[in-house]
């Protein structure tokens, strides 16, 4: 067991990391606090053991979420997406796929394995607690148990990200509508109300009515829920980017450029920007056997940084920056717009990318900062083409 910035890592399972997370301990560490004297007074004669039996209770609590993350994790596999890290969190626990579920009803069938897994260990926990001798610790931890399992279905089936019922609400309005992003924020909304009103009840109830539970229930009620409302946040900001991501295009984004020799001077790329270029490539170098590996992009500044006189015999490479490789954008063989293009760009640290077509021959220029502004703000409305 090894300690991280998200939490304990317990292990891993199909290369995917197992980690308890640290609000997830600060949350079994509150119920400890709650069960023990809770314990200790309905059975005095447990004395402290009754905090042996909490701290039970606890690795009970986090069995039964480690068993509904791994059916995710399960289902999940089995509809092609490979789980990435498994966690127990702040509102239970949560399960983090390399890719999501790319079908409403697979992202419903992985959503509803969690609950009905704990549906099984509730009823299996049931069923042993009514062959264990009565009044026993081993009843009483069995039947917590039960009660647990029946507990974490019914509050992950709540309509709401994070939890598995805003999953549903998700599929439904995505089957609805054809628009993943639209169901998260829904469901992400959705979420939002219920944290909210789950903080609110934990204040108000104490304060409107004569029920008096004790502070600890109260902090973790408020604890459960602010975790619930920073889960929908973050549902909701991932949503929002992935559509505006889903609407990036190379078309949209790239600027023409204006093809010129490898042997071009800083006189020719000074022309060929005043003739109205956004962008100026100077083609491969062929020749005596040797190729570069792909174009280079001059640098506008650095055009205007040399001096009148020296710009005609100056060579445009001593202006250009020439690309890797892993620069160069192949259109009809590289992914041209959402996820898979931003993936791909992400693969390769580069200030530009060159859009070329399938013969190897530039189209333009995709600059990192035009894509960057597209993923923070909305996408431009008017589409463009890209040429073949």
């Amino acid at each position: 067991m090894t300690g991280t910035s998200a939490g304990l890592r317990l292990g891993s399972l199909g290369g995917a990391p197992i980690v308890v997370g640290w609000a997830w301990l600060l949350i079994g560490a509150a119920v400890l606090v709650i069960f023990g004297p809770s314990l200790q007074r309905a059975d005095p004669s447990l004395g402290w053991a009754a905090y042996a039996v909490a701290g039970g209770y606890v690795l009970v609590l986090a069995v039964s979420v480690l068993i509904h993350e791994l059916a995710h994790a399960a289902v999940g596999a089995a509809h092609g997406s490979r789980p990435e890290a498994i966690e127990l969190s702040g509102w239970g626990g949560h399960t983090q796929f390399v890719r999501a579920v790319d079908r409403p009803l697979g992202s419903v069938l992985t959503a509803l394995a969690g609950p009905a897994a704990n549906l099984v260990l509730a009823g299996l926990a049931h069923a042993a607690g009514t062959l264990a001798a009565p009044g026993t610790v081993t009843a009483l931890l069995l039947s917590m148990a039960a009660t647990a399992n029946l507990l974490l279905a019914a509050f992950n089936v709540l309509p709401g990200l994070p939890l598995d019922g805003g999953r549903m609400i998700e599929s439904a309005v995505w089957a609805a509508t054809g628009s993943r992003p639209r169901g998260t924020v829904a469901a992400g909304w959705a979420g939002r109300v219920l944290a909210t009103g789950l903080v609110l009840g934990g204040i108000a109830v104490p304060l409107l009515t004569d029920a008096r539970p004790g502070l600890g229930v109260v902090a973790l009620t408020v604890l459960v829920g602010v975790s619930l409302y920073r889960g929908a946040d973050a549902a909701i900001a991932s949503a929002r980017w992935q559509d505006r991501a889903a609407r990036i295009t190379v078309g949209d984004l790239m600027l023409p450029a204006v093809l010129l020799a490898p042997d071009a001077t800083v006189a020719d790329a000074e022309a060929a920007l005043r003739t109205g270029g956004t962008a100026v490539v100077l083609e491969p170098a062929v020749g005596e056997g040797t190729t570069t590996a792909a174009p280079a992009v001059v640098d506008v500044q650095a055009v205007r940084r040399v001096p009148q006189a020296r710009r005609a015999l100056t060579p445009a490479t001593a202006v250009a920056a020439a690309l890797p490789a892993s620069a160069v954008l192949r259109l009809g063989t590289d992914p041209e717009s959402g996820p898979d293009l931003i993936d791909r760009l992400a693969a390769t640290d580069t200030a530009v990318w060159a859009v070329v077509r399938p013969d190897g021959r530039v189209l333009g220029i995709l600059p990192r900062a035009a894509v960057l502004n597209a993923l923070e703000h909305s996408p431009p409305r008017h589409r463009r083409r890209t040429p073949k």
